[in-house]
C-alpha cells in the first residue's frame, strides 16, 4: 500500500468515527474528533476533550438521579451509550478487516 493510499484509508476511518458520533450541536462531530499521523506507519484518531469536554458523558451509562423519571421511577437510558467503543471503533475494525480481506472469526469460549 502506498503512503497516499494509507492516508486516504485513514481519513476514511475518521469519517466512520465522525458518522458514528452523537450529534446535537455538531461540536463533537465536526470540531473535536481529530486525527494525526504519528509517523509513516502510525495513525491516531482521538477526541480533543478541550473542545468537547463532555465527550465521556456521551458514551457512558447515565447514573445520575437526574435521569430518573419522577412519575414512573424508571431511569432513562443514554441513547448514545457505548458509541465510541462499540459503534466507532467497531466500524474502524471492520474497515481494516475489509481492507486486509480478513474474515470474522468467532472465538469459542
Amino acid at each position: 500500500m502506498t503512503s497516499e493510499n494509507f492516508e486516504k484509508l485513514c481519513v476514511s476511518f475518521v469519517e466512520l468515527v465522525k458518522n458514528s458520533s452523537p450529534i446535537n450541536t455538531g461540536n463533537l462531530r465536526h470540531n473535536a474528533i481529530r486525527y494525526e499521523f504519528i509517523d509513516k506507519d502510525t495513525f491516531k484518531i482521538y477526541v480533543d476533550e478541550s473542545i468537547a469536554p463532555y465527550m465521556p458523558f456521551t458514551n457512558e451509562i447515565w447514573l445520575s438521579e437526574k435521569w430518573i423519571n419522577k412519575k414512573t421511577g424508571i431511569k432513562a437510558v443514554n441513547p448514545n451509550e457505548g458509541w465510541w467503543q462499540n459503534k466507532a471503533v467497531g466500524s474502524v475494525i471492520l474497515g481494516i478487516m475489509r481492507e486486509l480481506d480478513v474474515e470474522t472469526v468467532k472465538k469459542n469460549d
